[in-house]
């Protein structure tokens, strides 16, 4: 918008100018201008429209397009440096994390990331909420009953002080499955794109507060159930740092392909 009102401007300008040659003189040296203080966009639209409303002119129509050559070049020098400057930066913080994961099951594609405090051996005994993230920072949650009886949770609800979020309820399928061994009942209910609510994003920015987790779930015949845990310190921080590492997966994923896009 602001460029449309700048060229305006200039044709009203030039409109008092004695020759066309100095109408499009002066669009050449506000060209100049933008060019000077990095405004590119600006730049490449008073050349255009010396290309387009000045071809008789001819010198200032092949120094418009001579100039536009060398804008395009500079914009992507300066926006190449600037995406490999970002990647640097995410990939070296993305690097003090790393650690902490490990990789969920080396056969599935894209790769997937879970917390090492959160191995499935390790946590198989207790219900707890997990985090997970693939390659490409797509980050998802699953909800994990261990009881001596089925509650057929299909949700859950956090609560932070006087706080309440409550994830989208899952329908059975695959994001919903449960399997039952010596007397023991496993419930796992997964969170994807966007399900949980912001669950996992309130966590991860109130890992100093108390959060209750409510396993919602209805039986069969129509009843009701609540399952009620205290999530733990080593879970606030597993979804902390798993949220962390999806955001900064998204961030490199996006920024490699604005650098592919911008290469083409």
């Amino acid at each position: 918008m602001k460029t449309k009102i700048t060229l305006a401007l200039i044709i009203l300008c030039t409109a008092c100018m004695q020759t066309r040659e100095e109408a499009a003189q002066l669009i050449f040296d506000k060209a100049i201008e933008a060019y000077m203080a990095k405004d590119f966009q600006t730049t490449k639209y008073l050349l255009d429209s010396i290309i387009s409303h000045y071809p008789d002119v001819k010198n200032s129509t092949i120094e418009a397009k001579d100039m536009k050559k060398i804008v395009e070049k500079t914009e992507y020098t300066h926006n190449k440096m600037y995406l490999d400057s970002l990647l640097e930066e995410r990939e070296h913080e993305m690097s003090k994390i790393l650690d902490r994961f490990y990789v969920e099951d080396p056969n599935a594609m894209p790769p997937v990331f879970a917390h090492k405090s959160q191995s499935a051996y390790s946590a198989s005994s207790r219900s707890h909420l997990r985090a997970y993230t693939n390659i490409n920072g797509i980050f998802y949650m699953s909800s994990n009953y261990t009881g001596e009886g089925r509650i057929y949770h299909n949700c859950i609800n956090i609560k932070i002080k006087d706080d309440i979020i409550v994830t989208d309820s899952i329908s059975a399928g695959p994001c919903r499955h449960h399997f039952e061994n010596n007397g023991m009942v496993w419930e796992i209910v997964k969170y994807k794109q966007g399900s949980d609510n912001g669950v996992a994003s309130y966590i991860a920015n109130n890992v100093n507060e108390r959060i209750d987790v409510i396993f919602v779930g209805q039986t069969p015949t129509g009843r009701t159930t609540n399952y009620r845990i205290i999530l733990t310190e080593t879970d606030k921080k597993a979804i902390r740092d798993t949220y962390q590492l999806s955001t900064l997966l998204h961030d490199i994923a996006e920024i490699k392909t604005l650098a592919e896009n911008l290469k083409k």
